[in-house]
């Protein structure tokens, strides 16, 4: 009997053990949760993504370039079709992070242009109009200049409100899946400064004057 009672009570001892130990694990890994929701932890995460890539778009520009007199036959002329490639992004090493009452507060610098992406094989002339008292060599210079403000209306173009808009809204997304997975579902993500989206649509396509370089 006595043995009996020996064994219920080590039987007893054992399962108060068991439930401890499993108390003391869930409570480790309940603080562990909470310590992984924190602001600091979770801008310490963040911030070691440094530079995230949010949007790639494709750059498309076509215009007339012209140079020399107006006279019939007296100016260089062509049209120049340009394509490319913008990498958007931004910079995690500058987000602030913090706490109202339960609500996360996430402020992110400026949306940046990372990469703009140029192949010089993507560059097509058509309607090529040579001056006539022109030599070939004057018109070949031509056309490389023409190329060349190609280039910087594609950067320029890389840069509108209109891209500079969307990417920061795909950043906003990615970040706001991110913070949901970690069971911030009210964040409040916002950017220092905030690209406004404004509409503007070319009706025509606009015809360039190429200054003349003198010698």
């Amino acid at each position: 009997m006595k043995r009996i009672a020996a064994d219920l009570f080590s039987v007893i001892v054992m399962g108060i053990g068991i439930i401890a130990l499993s108390l003391a694990c869930l409570l480790f890994w309940f603080l562990g949760q909470s310590n992984a929701s924190k602001p600091q932890v979770l801008l310490q995460r963040l911030k070691s993504l440094h530079h995230l890539e949010v949007l790639q778009a494709q750059l498309v520009g076509t215009q007339v370039f012209r140079e020399g007199s107006r006279i019939p036959f007296g100016h260089h002329e062509v049209v120049v079709l340009a394509r490319g490639r913008a990498v958007y992004g931004v910079d995690l090493s500058q987000a602030t992070m913090s706490l109202s009452g339960r609500q996360m507060r996430l402020e992110l610098p400026r949306i940046e242009v990372l990469h703009v992406i140029l192949n010089p094989d993507t560059i097509d002339f058509a309607a090529p109009r040579k001056a006539w008292l022109a030599s070939q060599e004057e018109f070949e210079i031509f056309r490389q200049r023409a190329a060349s403000q190609m280039q910087t209306d594609l950067n320029q173009q890389a840069r509108s409100a209109e891209l500079m808009a969307e990417a920061e809204k795909q950043a906003q997304m990615w970040l706001r899946t991110w913070l949901n997975t970690l069971g911030q579902r009210d964040a409040q993500i916002s950017f220092k400064y905030s690209q406004q989206k404004t509409a503007t649509n070319a009706t025509e396509t606009p015809v360039i004057e190429v200054p003349v370089e003198t010698p």
